[in-house]
Parts: structure tokens; sequence; C-alpha cells
């Protein structure tokens, strides 16, 4: 009894360091949100005010299929609470006819709401610390995972994404308590933990759908770590078929407003790859100065936000968006031909380095101010210190092999942006503080040695 309550207080201690921290961080920037945030927080107030799955701040709430619905069910979920007692949820208002910077204005208007989500957000993210610390004390003793598991709060702290209303906090806590599954998975095979790797599978897809190709990895750990026999694939059929019933209604939905089977191409969701093309082309266009930035944006909104659902997927499968896109690539070769500027799309190197520098740490900048600088340096260090530590404990890797080679696989579709990798950043600061701690223990036992002390102080090592 004794043994349970100490494990409850140091579980406990854990918790509120790490959820403190991230309150101050939060209380730096309480209001602050980007467009995605709107957007996102748009959607949610309509699920939550019976508006059903619209970003439309007014009637009627055209059903918007542009994002994947899981996030915003999220926020709906943490919104009906204050809504159950009379404090519902208030739209930002969006009107792109009026120009970008109306479109942008409220996004540091003070609302009871973003810091409440934001604030929730800080809890789920200090929650993802505890499934960390269950993790690693499956495979350490529980002091030294403890001195891991506050050593680890403090780096991923500073990282900051929960202060932005946006899907990542939520990916890396589905993510992270995936991962501890998996783990369990490994030693003990009960259909509990399966039928729950399904489930959470089946929401990330619903959070972002590129989580479909993670389920194929999740599926070959199933296999390699099941009993032999026919039974394992007899399990992996049964996550997949949890799956797609979980995913089904989102995908028949879409086809019902589209009336066009490809949408099970893109899983429901109207950002489509012949958009995603599209936007990238226009993007490559602007670099390579064949249209100017006001071209550029004018095109960019034409495409997106202007368009009405049933356009974005018509255009997504008639062929519209490809044409556009080849146009632009055609512009773009010409340019190349007659003056010799370099081609952006054949640039491919410089977008493998940009993602391999996302993968490995957050975006870096030492120039804007002093704490930016002390950021970026704090990101490098474990970054570089956690790819280090990878190689000295690769027995560590194990619980996240399946989610950690998801991530590097699809790096060239996902790593565009830092935060998309935030799963491998906070796999990089356990890996670098195991690294860090077992170097303070060395140096601390030199210096035992040296004074003639002997001491049993033994800070990281296996079970």
């Amino acid at each position: 009894m004794n043994g349970g309550k100490l494990q409850i207080k140091q579980i406990l201690i854990i918790f509120l360091v790490s959820l403190s921290l991230r309150v101050l961080m939060v209380a730096q920037m309480p209001y602050n949100i980007g467009s995605d945030d709107v957007l996102y927080h748009n959607i949610a107030t309509n699920i939550c005010l019976g508006n059903g799955i619209s970003k439309d701040t007014s009637a009627p709430y055209e059903p918007y299929f542009w994002r994947e619905p899981g996030y915003p069910m999220f926020l709906a979920l943490l919104y009906s609470l204050p809504s159950s007692i009379g404090f519902h949820p208030r739209h930002i208002p969006r009107d792109i006819s009026m120009g970008r910077d109306s479109y942008l204005a409220g996004d540091y208007e003070p609302m009871w709401e973003k810091l409440y989500a934001k604030l929730m957000q800080a809890i789920l993210d200090s929650l993802t610390i505890i499934i960390i610390f269950a993790i690693i004390s499956k495979y350490m003793h529980r002091k030294k995972a403890i001195i891991l598991s506050l050593l680890i709060t403090l780096i991923t702290a500073s990282l900051m994404e929960y202060v932005w209303l946006r899907r990542e906090t939520l990916q890396l806590f589905m993510y992270t308590l995936l991962t501890y599954l998996l783990s369990r998975y490994k030693f003990k095979h009960k259909n509990s933990y399966l039928y729950s790797i399904a489930v959470i599978c089946s929401f990330l897809v619903l959070v972002f759908q590129v989580n479909a190709v993670l389920t194929l990895f999740v599926a070959i750990y199933i296999l390699i770590y099941s009993p032999k026999g026919v039974l394992k694939f007899r399990k992996v059929a049964t996550m997949i078929c949890i799956g797609l019933v979980l995913i089904a209604p989102w995908v028949y939905r879409s086809y019902v407003f589209a009336d066009d089977i490809k949408v099970v191409k893109s899983l429901g969701v109207s950002l489509t790859h012949e958009q995603v093309s599209l936007i990238g082309s226009i993007g490559d266009a602007l670099r390579a100065k064949v249209v100017s930035s006001d071209e550029f944006r004018n095109l960019y909104w034409e495409n997106t936000a202007m368009l009405s659902q049933k356009d974005t997927f018509r255009y997504s499968f008639d062929g519209t968006f490809s044409a556009r896109s080849d146009s632009l690539q055609q512009l773009m070769i010409a340019k190349q031909t007659n003056f010799g500027v370099d081609h952006p799309v054949t640039t491919i190197s410089s977008k493998i380095l940009k993602r391999i520098r996302n993968t490995i740490t957050r975006s870096v900048d030492f120039k804007k101010n002093a704490k930016t600088a002390i950021l970026s340096t704090i990101y490098l260090i474990t970054g570089l210190l956690g790819l280090v530590s990878i190689f000295l404990y690769r027995r560590f890797l194990t619980p996240y092999i399946a989610v950690f080679v998801f991530h590097l696989a699809m790096f060239y579709l996902i790593a565009s942006e830092s935060r998309r990798m935030i799963f491998v950043h906070y796999y990089l600061a356990v890996m670098s503080s195991i690294l860090v701690v077992d170097l303070l223990r060395k140096i601390w036992c030199r210096c035992c040695q040296f004074s003639g002390t002997h001491t049993k102080l033994r800070i990281v090592s296996y079970k």
C-alpha cells in the first residue's frame, strides 16, 4: 500500500512540475494564435453549437472537409465542458473578401476560449510526460526514471507547441500513448492492447490523414511481436477492420457530399494530393519569380480558401488543379531555359536538407533576440545529443520503433514544417536526457574515486 502511495506521489510531482512549466509558457502568449488555429477554433465552435463540421461563422454553415475532423472534435469536446454551464464558445470572424489583414484580425484578441484551450493542452502535454515516464520506468529503475522525466519535462516545455490551437499536441499525446501500448503488447499479447492500438491508429488518421501510413508500420510491429502462427495475421486483420469501421462514417459523409468515389483516395479530406501539388507549384513559381508576391497571394487564395468545398473536390478529380499546376511548371521550365534560372522543383537536395534540419531540431534563429538564441541553442544541442544517444542506447529504441520509423519514412512529406516532427523532437529529448544523466553519473563516480569516497549512486542503467 505504501509503495502504491509513493508511486502516485512521484507521478503527481512529475505532473505538477510539468504543468507549472507549461502554464508559465502559456502565460507569455495567452491569446496569440495563427490562421490555422482560428480555422480549427471556428470548426470546433460550430460542432459545439450544433452547426456541424463547418468553418463558417454565420449561417448557412457549409459542410467543411479541408481539415480532418479529429482535432476540431477534440477542441469541441473541451469547449463542451464550459458550454454545459452557459459559457458558449464564440467564433473568430473571418472575411477573405476584406483582404488578408482583415482575415487575420482577431488573432491576438483576448478571448477566454483561447486561454482555456491552451491550458487544457498544457494539461494534455503534461500527461504525455507521464506516459513517457511510464515507458522509461519499464526499462530503468523508478528513481532513475523520475530524474530523467524531470529533465525531459524541462527540455520539452521550451518547445511550446501546446500554446497553439493546432493538432500537434493531440497527435503527440496519441503517438506516445500508442508507443506505450505497443511496448506493453510486446510482452503481453492481450486483445485489450490490440483493440486500443486499433482505435488510436484510427483516431490518428482522423486527425491527420498521413497517419494512415503509420497503420502499416504498426501492423508490421504486431506481426513481429505476436505469437507465431496464423493467429498473428488474424490479429492484424482485426486491427484493420476496426480501423475501417471507425473511419468509414467520415469517408461516407464526404462521398455523399462530393458524389465521387475518388474521395476515398484522400480519406474524405478535400485537401487532396492534386491541390497540394498545385499549392507547391504556386510556391515554386514565387521563388522562381515567375509570379509576383501579389499574384502568389491571389493564386493561393483563389485555389484554397475562396473555393467552395464542392469546387475543391471537383477541381481535384476533374483535372483542373493538375492542369493549373502543369501550366506553372511549364512557365518555370521556360524561364529556366531562357534565362538560366535554377528551376526550384529540381532543388530537391535543398528541400531534403531543410527537412533533415526540421527532423533533428525545432526552427533555430540565433539573431532575433537573446531568448530565441538560447532556445535555439537548447534545441540544437538536444537534437545532436539525441542522435548520439540513439546509437549508444539502441535497446531503448524498441518501444518507439514503429512510430519513429514512420516519421523517418514520411519525413520528406511531413517535415516541411518542424512542428510536424514534434514526436521525434520529444524522442530526441528523451534520448539526450539519458545521455546527459549518464555522463553526470560517470563524472560523479570519477570525482568520488579521486576523493576516496565510495558511492552507490547509479542514475542510468537498464534493468
